[in-house]
């Protein structure tokens, strides 16, 4: 998996450095049963969040508490929700949260199956729009911020 992401950040650097280039942090991933989340803050104004595994009643929580924390100070976010193998009901309150506090203009999301999935079963594909690719989601808000 870890190459994946590697080739991911090598595809995006354009887009990357449009927004505003600094030097790359990583933070910690929480240790939560069912679920790993790691961030990567691209620069001083944008992060992205990775994760991976179920997002339900049980680690819905944790990563509400995770983006929280990845946005203070008013950064902008790429929420990558593709590698997730299951996403409940209850992860619709992230990304809840996410549109409360800025709209379409803060942050992005890139789906994957589950995600698309719950989307249309929901009836929400048109509010949360999931990109199919990270490059795609960078795009959306530099075309945003621009």
């Amino acid at each position: 998996m870890p190459n994946i992401v590697v080739q991911q950040r090598i595809s995006v650097q354009s887009a990357i450095a449009s927004i505003a280039p600094t030097a790359r942090a990583r933070a910690p991933r929480p240790a939560v049963d069912g679920i790993e989340f790691r961030s990567e803050r691209i620069s001083s104004s944008l992060v992205i969040v990775y994760v991976r595994g179920d997002v339900d009643l049980s680690t819905m929580p944790a990563l509400r508490e995770h983006v929280r924390s990845q946005i203070a100070g008013n950064r902008k976010l790429v929420l990558d929700l593709s590698e997730l193998d299951f996403i409940g009901t209850d992860g619709l309150a992230v990304l809840a949260d996410l549109d409360a506090r800025d709209g379409a203009a803060g942050w992005a999301l890139v789906g994957g199956r589950a995600v698309n999935r719950l989307l249309r079963a929901a009836d929400l594909s048109t509010r949360y729009r999931a990109f199919d690719s990270l490059d795609s989601a960078l795009c959306s808000l530099r075309a945003i911020a621009g």
